[in-house]
């Protein structure tokens, strides 16, 4: 990604393995977002934080 900003490469020079690592690299924060979100919004619940839906 670094070369992209400095040169300007399009999507195009991307070999299959940058994509590969760009998709696994996004997969992973992914999860780790959500995760995190579901622990915060488990121990919201039980302090009484969050309303009813």
């Amino acid at each position: 990604m670094r070369e992209v900003m400095i040169h300007g490469y399009a999507w195009s020079h991307f070999t299959a393995a940058d994509f590969t690592i760009l998709i696994i690299n996004s997969l992973v924060y992914l999860i780790i977002g959500v995760l995190i979100y579901l622990k915060c919004e488990k121990v919201a619940m039980t302090k009484g934080l969050i309303g009813n839906y």
